[in-house]
């Protein structure tokens, strides 16, 4: 009997038997028909997967075994888990894992933006889009960006919406002094709408947590945003409060 990897190797090497009978019992003449395949190689697969306990053969044909059915589950989950590496890779190629310690099963269904050569602003325009629809929203910033200030004062003036804001050093000095931003910055904090906090811990990433949906962006180097996951998952609102709190819980009021 197999053990460990070289039981995941024979699953992907059989997985189409293992489908075939996933919802009960198939017989031998059943399974050459279904698979397309010669009876020698179903012969080979049904034995490989016999001797390690994967299938069994009953009166009604061959059925997976209780480890089979976890077994299969599990690859399943497995199979999932690396579809959604895969298709997230263009946004996790940005984060630290040490840094990001969400179980990446709840992004499976989260919406991906990117910013391209042909659309760059594209994370940024859906970050700007969420600001826009929600009521409240609390933001942990590794970067600022006029056009979101300019937005939230909008909404804060015409709305009358409420914001808190955690930025690490870096960004509060930015806020505060730049040219750039420090009129439109005090202008928006004389509002009671909006509440500035300071961490001097190192911020990662950007975490958005709107009304309805929770945002994920990455920077580069630069501190240009090159990707961003929304998503509605219980899950990963849970983890964005968590994350959001500890950040919080060290952070100061700066205005």
């Amino acid at each position: 009997m197999h053990t460990g990897g070289a039981v995941i190797e024979l699953m992907g090497k059989r997985i189409e038997i293992l489908n075939a009978v996933r919802n009960g019992p198939v017989d031998k003449r059943s399974l050459v028909e279904e698979l397309d395949s010669s009876r020698s190689t179903v012969d080979r697969g049904v034995r490989e997967l016999e001797v390690n306990d994967l299938l069994a053969f009953t009166s009604d044909g061959y059925e997976l075994t209780t480890y089979g059915r976890f077994a299969v589950r599990e690859y399943r989950r497995l199979e999932r888990y690396v579809t959604t590496l895969e298709r997230l890779k263009p946004f996790l190629d940005w984060l630290n894992p040490d840094r990001f310690d969400l179980d990446l099963y709840a992004l499976a269904d989260a919406e991906l933006v990117l910013a391209t050569r042909t659309n760059p602003y594209a994370t940024v325009n859906r970050h700007i889009d969420a600001i826009k629809a929600a009521d409240t929203a609390r933001f942990l910033l590794p970067v600022v960006g006029k056009h979101a200030l300019e937005t939230s004062w909008q909404r804060i003036r015409d709305d009358d919406v409420a914001y808190e804001l955690i930025v690490g050093d870096g960004c509060a000095r930015t806020l505060q002094s730049s040219p750039q931003y420090a009129e439109l910055f005090d202008k928006t904090c004389q509002s009671d709408c909006l509440d500035v906090r300071v961490t001097d811990r190192d911020v990662p990433f950007y975490l958005g947590l709107f009304d309805t949906v929770v945002q994920i962006g990455v920077e580069d180097d630069d501190g240009m945003p090159r990707a961003l996951v929304e998503s509605s998952s219980t899950d990963v609102r849970d983890w964005a409060e968590r994350t959001y709190e500890t950040f919080r819980a060290t952070s100061d009021v700066l205005r």
